[in-house]
């Protein structure tokens, strides 16, 4: 059978399948968030000019980093017990999960915002020697301890399947971010305007979508989130707090994966080079969009069928997934690879050109881990999320150490290279041990009792 003929009997087969429905409709708002947030990328990127857009990455990227550092980002773990609690009907339990889900991520933004105010004028000195730069810092990070609400508020709507107002919340958020951003630039408030934009959505989205997750839970009969009890959690309490501080650790490692190469370049290359890797980075986002709307949509069915016992059915999933799923998606994603060279200096100036090559490399390396889009799901659901950890920390060490030193001779095409082959290799290490038997069937504590 031909390549054409697998994508064709693989497109055709899902089409029908309810995952494929809901891949859609996530998918379908995801893509029309990102074209507005691409339409936003290249309205900033023009006004601003390689050097401005640099600064704007570097301002966001310290607080951004502090937030990995110090958050859990409980969303990954809180899906994964909504989820499996709703599967079971245990209410109680799910309340608790989702008052444990926003109260942690609340504290951990407010220390978060109070640690980028003490060090921002510090790392400025130190690093970036950019007047202002410390404040715009701390004015990015003030939005925090709001928008650590969208992460709980999208757990529930995931785990209830409420991937149409899913969708809406991911449109409303980037089209509310491009009037806000146009508004500011079109009133020539620069580099600042763009910073207090993203600041004011932050705020809104986090009410709104705060908002929206509790008429879903007032809808279905259940109570208030807030008056969910800990002491319901009994036994899992242990567990959740191995599964939250197993999260912490891959949210920190991956808040440097994403961040501490940026900050590399703009300290050892300028901050044009910096620029340069933002929007390749922006634009590897916007190409991904569909990998990840269907790993949001396999996480929640992952952890309800891991839940119920279904172990042999999910790794044939897998396996299905990869042919009918993921291959479809990259091939897509390498046909776009010929027109970057078109696409970029037409779009976003000429003054981006030098940064070409390194979308190429990226969206290449993108279309290879596409296959593998329910990778993450598949670890967090399994309840092996020990092993997904440490093999992300061997990654990560790999990347910030050779980045550093390919950044010395090769700047951003250097650090771009080292990004996409560190992390091909962690994602086939990792693809082949999620389908062997040895990880698979390892024993399951969730939901035992």
């Amino acid at each position: 059978m031909s390549v054409l003929e697998t994508l064709m009997l693989g497109l055709k087969g899902q089409l029908h399948h309810p995952f494929a429905r809901n891949s859609a409709l996530l998918a379908t708002g995801s893509y029309i968030s990102a074209g507005l947030n691409f339409l936003t990328s290249i309205a900033v990127a023009r006004v601003l000019g390689p050097a401005d857009y640099g600064i704007l990455a570097l301002a966001v990227a310290y607080p951004t980093l502090v937030w990995s550092f110090i958050g859990t980002k409980s969303v990954s773990v809180t899906i994964r017990y909504i989820t499996g609690f709703r599967a079971r009907n245990q209410h109680q339990e799910l309340l608790s999960v989702i008052k444990i889900g926003y109260g942690l991520d609340f504290l951990v933004s407010v220390i978060c915002l109070l640690l980028v105010a003490l060090t921002a004028a510090f790392v400025n000195f130190q690093f970036y020697h950019i007047t202002n730069l410390d404040w715009l810092m701390i004015a990015y990070a003030f939005s925090f301890p709001f928008y650590s609400a969208v992460g709980t508020s999208r757990s529930i709507l995931t785990s209830w399947q409420s991937f149409n107002l899913l969708a809406f919340f991911h449109v409303l958020e980037s089209a509310t971010k491009l009037v806000l951003v146009i508004g500011a630039l079109c009133l020539g408030f620069g580099v600042i305007g763009v910073v207090i934009a993203n600041v004011l959505l932050h705020i809104g989205i986090g009410i709104v979508m705060t908002i929206g997750a509790t008429r879903i839970l007032l809808k279905e009969g259940l109570d208030s989130w807030w008056k969910g009890s800990l002491s319901q959690l009994g036994l899992f309490r242990k567990e959740l707090a191995s599964f939250l501080g197993w999260n912490y650790l891959f949210v920190t490692l991956n808040g440097f994966v994403e961040q501490i190469p940026l900050m590399l370049l703009g300290a050892i290359r300028g901050t044009e080079e910096a620029g340069f890797y933002r929007l390749a980075m922006n634009i590897k986002t916007v190409g991904s969009t569909i990998e990840g709307s269907m790993g949001g949509v396999a996480y929640p069915t992952l952890s309800a069928r891991w839940a119920k016992g279904e172990r042999e059915g999910i790794i044939r999933s897998l396996k299905r997934w990869i042919w009918r799923g993921g291959l479809p998606i990259g091939v897509l994603e390498a046909l776009t690879i010929p027109f970057w060279p078109i696409v970029v200096p037409l779009v976003f100036g000429l003054g981006y050109k030098p940064a070409v090559s390194g979308v190429q490399i990226l969206m290449g390396a993108t279309a290879i881990r596409s296959l593998f889009f329910w990778l993450n799901s598949f670890y967090y659901a399994s309840g092996n999320i020990s092993v997904w950890v440490k093999g992300f920390f061997i990654q990560t060490v790999l990347l910030i150490s050779l980045g550093w030193w390919a950044i010395q001779y090769a700047g951003f095409f250097g650090m771009v290279l080292v990004y996409s082959l560190v992390g091909l290799a962690f994602t086939l290490a990792m693809a082949k041990l999620a389908v062997s038997q040895e990880l698979s069937f390892l024993q399951d504590q969730v939901f035992k009792s």
